[in-house]
């Protein structure tokens, strides 16, 4: 006998929720009962309401999207109750949910986590894998738990990260797997028996909300340690540093940079060496960044050479991060 669709309800906001949403959308094994996201918050220099961009795509394709000022509200639950999910979904939400929510559903709530758990519990896994080097990265989908990520892991499925990874590029691997997996895994748990293993909380590790100020490069770092912070700050916030003009100091935004081998001795970091077109910044750790692209204050983004022809900057000029 055919079984009936597994019914589900989907709670997300980022980006990355968008193609498992898709796929559960486009399976004839599972019936999409509704989308919840974050309410429209301001967004842009005019500050106007924007919608999350899960719910700017499901409202496009239809869908009344609710928007809960808090998703553990009991007329929240109570609606999607009366809908009588098997499983709630949630992805990249932003709020914690309550045991009111996680228990409703005969099958409780189902997260799909960007890392390999138990490692980068919290807001910005994706970022943090990039930002600590790491080789590999992944979704896990876990049962979730009160706690911030700590509950048990039905399956994890992982994906290397290359050498220039972003935490853009990243973003993009990682919801392609989550919506490729997803109808399966959730069929898995619903109709199989997958069981969810706990995690070994002795390993885990944390990574907090990135704010806009994490961008600003600090010279006295190692050329390694900016450079993972220049891939794991795009496409949001971006790096950048300053560079004395006149009696003034403009804002840089560096946006393509590499390693580099120097025959300069020692320099100051944040000290530059500027031959044939190019130019190279001392770190703190006596190696050096090759800067090949970047966005001037005020102006567009351009190679090098092209900045290096009016920046008027020389040998022995300095990039800080201190603007004053």
């Amino acid at each position: 006998m055919k079984q009936a669709p597994i019914k589900v309800f989907f709670i997300g906001s980022g980006a990355i929720g968008i193609p498992a949403v898709m796929a559960l959308q486009e399976s004839v094994e599972i019936d999409l009962l509704g989308v919840a996201s974050q309410p429209d918050r301001p967004a842009g220099r005019k500050r106007r309401l924007t919608p999350s961009p899960l719910a700017t795509w499901a409202e496009s394709e239809g869908f009344s999207v609710h928007k809960p000022e808090k998703v553990s509200s009991q007329e929240f639950v109570d609606y999607v109750g009366s809908l009588k999910p098997d499983i709630v979904v949630v992805i990249a939400y932003g709020q914690l949910l309550r045991e009111n929510l996680l228990h409703l559903a005969p099958f409780s709530c189902l997260n799909v986590h960007a890392s390999i758990l138990p490692f980068y519990r919290g807001a910005s896994p994706i970022f943090s894998a990039v930002l600590g080097g790491e080789k590999e990265s992944g979704v896990a989908i876990m049962k979730m738990a009160k706690g911030m990520d700590t509950g048990a892991v039905y399956r994890t499925h992982k994906v290397v990260l290359e050498d220039q990874e972003t935490t853009g590029s990243l973003e993009l691997k990682l919801a392609d797997v989550a919506g490729k997996q997803l109808v399966k895994d959730i069929q898995d748990v619903v109709h199989n028996g997958l069981e969810a293993i706990e995690q070994n909380h002795d390993l885990a590790t944390s990574c907090s909300k990135i704010d806009k100020s994490f961008g600003l490069l600090d010279w006295s770092k190692s050329a390694k340690s900016n450079l993972r912070k220049i891939f794991a700050c795009q496409p949001w916030p971006g790096t950048w540093t300053y560079y004395q003009v006149g009696d003034k100091l403009k804002r840089l935004a560096i946006c393509k940079a590499s390693l580099v081998n120097s025959s300069s001795s020692k320099l100051t970091p944040g000290e530059i060496v500027v031959e044939d077109s190019c130019l190279q910044v001392a770190c703190g750790s006596l190696d050096f960044l090759e800067v090949h692209r970047v966005k001037p204050e005020g102006k567009r983004e351009m190679d090098i050479k092209d900045f290096l022809l009016g920046a008027g900057l020389t040998n022995g000029d300095c990039l800080t991060s201190v603007n004053h």
